[in-house]
C-alpha cells in the first residue's frame, strides 16, 4: 500500500530528472554548434571550444538570475539580428528558384525523420515553466508567453528554412556544421561569413544560457523535496542561484559533447524530450479525470468526458515522433 502512495512521488523524481537531463543534452547539442562556428573564425579544439562557453555561462548563471535575464535579452537581440540579414541579404534574392514542395529520396519516411529531428528547433520553451518561481503572476505570464513565443518562432523558422534551402543546396546544408555561413559565404565571402559566424555564436550561446537555467532550476526543485538530492536543493546566499545544481549540469554538459557528432546528440536530445513530453501529457490526462475538481488557473481548452482532447493528439503525434527519431538514430549507424 506504501509503495503504491509512493509511486506518484517516483514518477515525479524520475520525470524531473528526465526534464533535467533535456536541457544537459540540448545544451551539449547547441554547444557543438557553438564549436562548429568558433571554428570559422580561429582553430580551436572542439572540446576546448564547448568547455569554454560551458564554463563561462555557469559563471553568469551562477553571478544570479538578474545577470541571466539581461544576458539572454542581449543574445536574443542579436541572434534575430543575424536571422533577418541572412535572410534579407544572402538568401531573399534566391528564393523562388528551387522546389520547396519537391519530396525527400526516401519519401514519406524521410519527411517524418526531418520532422522529429526538427523538432530539436523548438527545445526550450519549457524553460520558461521551469523558472516560475522568479516570474511575476506565472499562472497568467507563462501560458500567454508560451503561446506567443511558439507563433512568432514559428514564423521566423520557416522563413529562414525557406531562405537557407533557396540558396544552398540541401546536401551542402546537411554535410556542413556551419550553415549560417554557407548561406552568407557565397554572397559576401570571408568577411560576410565572419560576421555571420560571430551572430551566431550569440546565438548558440544564448541557446545555452537557457539551458542552462532551465535543468538547474529543475534539479533545484527536485533537491528541496527529496532527501537523497538535498545538496542540489541548496541556493548561494548572496546570489540565490543553485550553484552546486548548475556545476553539475555544467560538467554533464560537457560530458555529453564528448559523443561528436551534432545530428546524432540531437536525436539523443530528442529520445529525452519525446519522452518527456509524452509523459507530462499523459500525467495531465490523469489529473483532469482523477482530481477534475481542483482550481486551476490555466486550463487546456477542449474537452471530452474532461480528458483534453489536445493532450491525446499530442501523445499521438510525439509517439510518431518518437518512431522516427529511433528511425534517425539506426540510419546513422547508432
Amino acid at each position: 500500500m506504501r509503495r503504491a502512495r509512493d509511486l506518484p512521488a517516483r514518477l515525479a523524481v524520475a520525470l524531473g530528472l528526465l526534464m533535467a537531463l533535456n536541457g544537459v543534452v540540448s545544451g551539449s547539442t547547441i554547444a557543438l554548434a557553438f564549436a562548429g562556428y568558433l571554428a570559422q573564425l580561429i582553430v580551436v579544439p572542439q572540446l576546448v571550444a564547448v568547455a569554454g562557453v560551458v564554463a563561462v555561462l555557469a559563471a553568469v548563471n551562477t553571478a544570479g538570475i538578474r545577470h541571466s535575464s539581461i544576458t539572454n535579452i542581449v543574445l536574443t537581440i542579436l541572434e534575430i539580428g543575424g536571422l533577418v540579414f541572412v535572410v534579407v541579404a544572402a538568401a531573399a534574392p534566391a528564393i523562388g528558384r528551387v522546389d520547396l514542395l519537391q519530396w525527400p529520396a526516401d519519401g514519406v519516411a524521410g519527411l517524418c525523420t526531418a520532422a522529429a529531428l526538427s523538432f530539436f528547433a523548438y527545445i526550450g520553451f519549457e524553460d520558461v515553466v521551469k523558472l516560475a518561481e522568479e516570474t511575476k503572476a506565472p499562472e497568467r505570464t507563462i501560458p500567454r508567453a508560451l503561446l506567443i513565443a511558439t507563433a512568432i518562432v514559428t514564423v521566423i523558422y520557416l522563413v529562414v528554412a525557406v531562405a537557407a534551402i533557396s540558396s544552398v543546396p540541401a546536401a551542402e546544408l546537411r554535410a556542413g556544421h556551419s550553415p549560417m555561413a554557407a548561406i552568407v559565404g557565397p554572397h559576401y565571402g570571408r568577411a560576410g561569413v565572419i560576421a555571420i559566424s560571430v551572430l551566431a555564436l550569440f546565438s548558440t550561446a544564448n541557446s545555452i544560457l537557457s539551458n542552462m537555467m532551465g535543468s538547474s532550476r529543475v534539479l533545484l526543485g527536485m533537491g528541496r523535496d527529496r532527501p537523497r538530492l538535498k545538496a542540489l536543493g541548496r541556493v548561494a546566499r548572496r546570489t540565490g542561484t543553485p550553484v552546486r545544481a548548475l556545476l553539475l549540469v555544467a560538467g554533464l554538459m560537457i560530458a555529453f559533447s564528448l559523443i561528436g557528432d551534432l545530428k546524432t546528440v540531437a536525436l539523443v536530445s530528442n529520445l529525452f524530450i519525446f519522452s518527456t513530453f509524452i509523459l507530462v501529457n499523459a500525467c495531465v490526462i490523469a489529473l483532469r479525470v482523477k482530481q477534475p475538481d481542483v482550481p486551476r488557473p490555466f486550463r487546456i481548452p477542449g474537452s471530452v468526458r474532461n480528458v483534453p482532447v489536445i493532450s491525446v493528439l499530442a501523445i499521438i503525434m510525439l509517439l510518431v515522433l518518437l518512431g522516427f527519431c529511433i528511425r534517425g538514430l539506426v540510419v546513422s549507424g547508432i
